[in-house]
């Protein structure tokens, strides 16, 4: 039941994540969306300004040089009504001449009537000229305020006037974006329109910081989503590995419990006391049982000071080979009755290291016992022994099922059991190994588990410094 709602947790945690990260994206590209549009729209506007005012200049202009077309000496009735004119225009800067007389008796009709003739025909003559000289015109008085107000803004000017369709520099297929156009005040069947080619890559260009803030969010907040989902699985991989090793546990110390009191009570109850040799029979498998307990009672104290940093070395010279030999000397009775076949080999006799004797030997004793229990048939272990440097190195492997190497981290890790070969059904609780790397490193060593082409057995590597001579 656990299990089951361990699972539901974690598949609702996932669908929550996935949903946080979905709408946290979303948000971002929205957001980026809207920067964009409104940008677009600033830069678009800000052409529009600048296309108005430099069609009114040019159109200005035009107006002050039909005007100075009309001078006194082509036109003597006028005078100096021209000039005022001019400089009327350059004064107000007026588009559209409004002629108003106080005195009609001032001027005479026929002044009036030339100054509109002229001005209509040389209207008519600037309206004649190719179209693309005013877009030309145009384009050049809009390319330099427009390239400084936004660099690298490619544009075209569409000029129409009476139905016809001129473009300078080119005509844009398809276009990014375009002006509303921009109608002549002298004709009303012309206007300006202005295209543009990269739009997009400009406006892109000056989001570029808020891309990156963007990213530099959605990164983190992914990263922070990924961080928890991590912790999670750790966390239940942990709770997991806990309770099997909570039910190992239990397992290892009910039976060795239950030998002894069954032993006691054949012992107390059917008289075996009378007879020395059942006694000493019944006494000597409730020693075994008892040092079964002991030896679990110190695997989980030491590993219980390993979590505190509380375990300390007491560290000798020591010869390696010699040391090994006698750990495995002790470890005869039992290697005898379970058929193990033993070899240790040394390159050299002496190997001095400083180590702790009573955990070094430990650390010989669980690889040598895990060697035994995970083998199915009869246990074979080589010890190889070597000077490499300034290192002892200690080549350690027997012919067991093996460890895939993917575990090759994770077993050195408290409480971690590996899940395939058919290992659970073998005996542990996951320390050994994490007991085993702890004395290795405190004596300034490492261990690591070796590759191996056959896939059948396992191989430990390990290296501990050499006594400074």
């Amino acid at each position: 039941m656990r299990s089951i709602n361990l699972w539901k947790n974690r598949k609702a945690i996932r669908i929550y994540v996935t949903l946080a990260v979905v709408v946290i994206t979303v948000f971002q590209m929205y957001w980026l969306c809207s920067v964009y549009q409104e940008k677009k729209d600033i830069i678009i506007g800000e052409a529009q300004n600048i296309l108005e005012k430099t069609v009114y200049e040019q159109e200005r202009r035009d107006a002050v040089n039909q005007l100075m077309d009309l001078n006194a000496e082509n036109n003597p009735a006028l005078g100096n009504v021209p000039l005022e004119l001019i400089r009327m225009l350059r004064k107000n800067k007026a588009l559209k001449i409004q002629v108003s007389m106080e005195d009609e008796d001032s001027i005479s009709q026929e002044i009036t009537k030339r100054i509109a003739d002229t001005v209509s025909q040389t209207q008519k003559s600037t309206n004649s000229k190719p179209a693309e000289n005013k877009a030309i015109r145009v384009y050049k008085s809009m390319k330099s305020p427009l390239q400084t107000a936004m660099q690298r803004l490619n544009f075209s000017v569409l000029h129409f006037i009476n139905g016809a369709k001129e473009y300078y520099p080119l005509r844009s297929a398809l276009p990014d974006a375009e002006t509303a156009p921009v109608y002549s005040a002298a004709n009303s069947r012309e206007y300006y329109q202005l295209q543009f080619n990269s739009l997009s890559v400009v406006v892109i260009r000056e989001m570029i910081l808020s891309i990156v803030l963007s990213l530099v969010y959605l990164i983190i907040c992914i990263s922070a989503v990924i961080f928890l989902m991590v912790n999670v699985n750790k966390s239940r991989r942990l709770m997991q590995q806990k309770d099997n090793f909570t039910n190992n546990l239990t397992h290892e110390f009910k039976t060795p419990m239950a030998g002894i009191s069954a032993g006691i009570e054949a012992l107390t109850n059917f008289g075996f006391l009378d007879d020395r040799e059942m006694t000493l029979s019944y006494l000597g498998m409730m020693k075994t049982d008892l040092n079964r307990l002991i030896k679990m009672t110190d695997s989980i104290l030491y590993n219980a000071k390993m979590s505190d940093g509380k375990m300390h070395l007491n560290l000798e010279n020591t010869n390696l080979p010699g040391f090994v030999t006698e750990v495995t000397k002790s470890l005869k009775t039992v290697l005898d009755s379970r058929n193990v076949s033993l070899s240790v080999e040394s390159t050299v006799n002496d190997i001095f290291i400083n180590a702790d004797k009573e955990h070094l030997g430990n650390v010989f004793r669980n690889l040598i016992d895990n060697s035994i229990k995970y083998s199915k048939d009869d246990a074979v272990i080589l010890i190889h022994l070597m000077r490499q440097g300034s290192f002892a190195r200690i080549i350690f492997s027997d012919k067991g099922i093996g460890i895939p190497n993917k575990y090759g981290a994770e077993i050195f890790k408290p409480y971690f059991r590996v899940v395939e070969n058919d290992v659970y059904t073998v005996k542990g609780y996951g320390l050994g190994l994490s007991y085993i790397h702890e004395v290795i490193r405190l004596h300034k060593g490492r261990i690591s588990l070796v590759n191996t082409r056959e896939k059948i057995g396992t191989t430990f590597e390990i290296t501990i410094p050499l006594t400074n001579e």
